[in-house]
């Protein structure tokens, strides 16, 4: 009777211990310069976006430091537009331009990142000026290219400082 009970006491602490350290929080650090993979959520164009504007995306795929799972795939992400030209007369091309903000990992800690993006559309001033002076007066009103990204176009930013996350 006593082994037995002993038997059982030892397999309940063993089971209680081995439990305990499964539950455990680990302190992991996302360190500066780790790739973090974004998708965008929306197109970004000077049409939809001004300078100031938020740009919405997502993480593309899991972020893992040591084996554990930092940011979730699918955690919204944040970038803001700091520069935005629409395209003008006379074949001037459209600008926009972006810059990386912040994702959010497991633990819920704000993951600052790095990364700027720009694009111009294309550029039919030449061509433009060319038409409108030996053809038409009116090719002077053509419109150079649109600059925009598409949605679904993948990003890759970086964290920006070292930051310490909570994972189980």
């Amino acid at each position: 009777m006593k082994v037995k009970f002993l038997t059982i006491a030892m397999f309940v602490s063993c089971f209680l211990l081995w439990t305990g350290q499964a539950l455990a929080q680990r302190v992991v650090i996302i360190e500066a310069g780790t790739p973090i993979p974004l998708k965008l959520d929306e197109k970004v164009c000077p049409d939809t976006h001004t300078s100031g504007a938020v740009v919405h995306f997502h993480v593309a795929r899991d972020v893992k430091v040591g084996g554990y799972k930092v940011v979730k795939e699918g955690t919204p992400a944040v970038a803001t537009v700091f520069s935005c030209t629409k395209q003008k007369a006379m074949g001037q091309p459209g600008e926009i331009s972006f810059v990386i903000d912040y994702t959010t990992a497991v633990d819920g800690s704000r993951v600052p990142l790095r990364g700027s993006f720009a694009k111009t559309g294309e550029e039919k001033v030449t061509s433009t000026a060319a038409l409108s002076f030996f053809i038409c007066p009116l090719f002077a009103f053509t419109k150079g290219g649109e600059a925009a990204f598409a949605q679904g176009t993948e990003f890759k930013s970086y964290a920006d400082a070292d930051i310490r996350v909570t994972v189980r």
